[in-house]
């Protein structure tokens, strides 16, 4: 009987989790269109991926696909093992022309490019062309802005017949504030994309870079965002880490 009676619990919960007449069209939408922001659009992969490329001696060049050559012995030797091959064509559209290697978001070799440009700038002895850190000066942004790239973990619990799974998921945003970091006035996500989109950057020299760049500033920051993960109920600035618990 205990059999019977398990076996109609599951098939109860299958039709539950299963049943599509309660899924709204409204929020299948809002679920796509943030999976579509976290992954980037293809125009985003295709500046990287060239921007990346070149900063490190690549000639890389356009004529309909985007042509490669990492002949120069300067480039890293780490650099050609990902690519594959000294000159190649690429293209970021799934429509893509014979000869050409279609590139997504998790393609190896852009998977490759990724991890090597953060881990060289996070060696610190490896000379970088991507930085930890930095700072450039725009007439188009009027206050002082500071763009934090974070990694965030979640704890995901699941229970089933009273035996917890934990499964451990990461994720990583950029969060943004205004001002000084004793004084953060934190922004939207849509205002931290809008100053990520912009151009016409200049440089400041080194003496400015450090005035900016106070290390010392760490520990207010901290907790300022420390007291924004507590606070679920801020104006969308960022999602807390959480635990969620999921019972089956």
């Amino acid at each position: 009987m205990k059999l019977w009676d398990a076996a109609a619990d599951r098939e109860k919960r299958s039709r539950t989790m299963f049943a599509q007449q309660t899924i709204k069209v409204e929020e299948v939408w809002e679920e796509l269109k943030a999976v579509q922001e976290a992954t980037g659009a293809g125009a985003n992969l295709e500046i990287f991926v060239e921007e990346s490329l070149a900063a490190y001696g690549a000639i890389v060049s356009r004529n309909g696909v985007l042509s490669i050559d990492l002949k120069d012995p300067e480039i890293p030797e780490a650099l050609r093992e990902i690519a594959g091959n000294d000159q190649l064509k690429v293209c970021f559209n799934p429509s893509f022309k014979e000869g050409a290697v279609y590139l997504n978001r998790t393609h190896p070799m852009v998977e490759g490019i990724a991890g090597f440009v953060m881990e060289n700038a996070f060696d610190g002895e490896t000379p970088a062309v991507a930085k930890r850190s930095g700072v450039m000066s725009t007439h188009l942004v009027q206050r002082r802005t500071t763009l934090l790239l974070v990694r965030f973990r979640y704890h995901i619990i699941t229970r089933i017949n009273d035996i917890e799974q934990p499964l451990l998921a990461e994720d990583c945003q950029v969060l943004g504030f205004e001002g000084t970091p004793s004084k953060a006035e934190w922004i939207s996500p849509d205002q931290i994309e809008a100053r990520l989109g912009l151009l016409g950057f200049a440089c400041l020299v080194a003496e400015a870079v450090d005035k900016f760049l106070n290390m010392g500033a760490l520990g207010i920051l901290f907790g300022a965002l420390f007291s924004l993960q507590v606070k679920t109920h801020a104006p969308g600035c960022f999602k807390p880490v959480i635990t969620a618990l999921v019972e089956r």
